[in-house]
């Protein structure tokens, strides 16, 4: 079961966004090396924020391992996951709380974004 998505407050390091997301799903740090080819050792290093976040292929495993989005573990690392229909979310809810913008701006420019990704849908 996915967790909900917490988006982690400022100042919070990748590690510890990470540890907080496996101690939710009640997996230790061994568990982790078991679902992952990551070792515990690294892991704890992440944790205390000794080394920076793993490549992307691995955000991806440690996701899985406990079962938190991996937009979560992909924002905590400063990265934008790639097709995640949560960032494609966050494109226009962007645009939409921008102050700057007027209301007719901000229509036109979701509209554009609707029309671009529609014309990317690969055809059936």
């Amino acid at each position: 079961m996915l967790l909900h998505a917490m988006q982690p407050s400022e100042g919070e390091s990748f590690g510890q966004v990470l540890k907080y997301w496996r101690t939710q799903a009640g997996r230790s740090l061994r568990d982790v090396e078991a679902a992952t080819n990551m070792s515990a050792t690294n892991l704890s290093r992440i944790e205390r924020g000794l080394i920076g976040p793993p490549p992307n292929f691995v955000l991806d495993d440690l996701a899985a391992a406990i079962g938190v989005e991996r937009a979560v573990l992909y924002r905590a690392a400063g990265r934008i996951p790639p097709d995640d229909k949560e960032s494609k979310r966050d494109v226009i809810e962007a645009i939409m709380a921008d102050p700057e913008l007027t209301k007719e701006q901000k229509a036109y420019l979701v509209q554009g974004v609707r029309l671009l990704r529609a014309k990317n849908k690969p055809a059936r």
